[in-house]
């Protein structure tokens, strides 16, 4: 079975395997061992860091605390994930929802930290 998944052409271009909607971030930034990363988008189940430290590789289980920087505080979601890849374009770390409800949460924190326009 697995031979003929390996075997059967792939389609030609950029898929998109992604199952959740990413979002474009700007005030949300990831701690990781208690150094700022920059948030550049994220999904239900993973996220983009720009910045990340240099001792973070690929399939390295991590800790790290998503915070969304709201107009009356920020707010703290501590996240449990595994690096999927690092490249020129971040450091993907996919992740099991951190909280109940989280694809309703993540929504009201995405609008909530996105800056309004005037």
């Amino acid at each position: 079975m697995i031979w003929k998944y390996v075997r059967e052409p792939k389609p030609a271009g950029k898929e998109n395997r992604r199952r959740h909607r990413r979002h474009r971030v700007q005030r949300t930034r990831a701690q990781i061992d208690r150094a700022n990363a920059q948030v550049i988008d994220i999904s239900e189940s993973g996220v983009r860091i720009a910045g990340a430290p240099g001792w973070v590789v690929p399939g390295q289980g991590l800790s790290l605390r998503l915070i969304f920087s709201t107009l009356w505080r920020d707010v703290q979601i501590p996240v449990q994930g595994r690096v999927l890849r690092r490249g020129d374009t971040g450091t993907i770390v996919v992740y099991p929802p951190p909280i109940d409800e989280w694809p309703q949460s993540l929504a009201k924190l995405v609008r909530a930290s996105t800056p309004m326009m005037h």
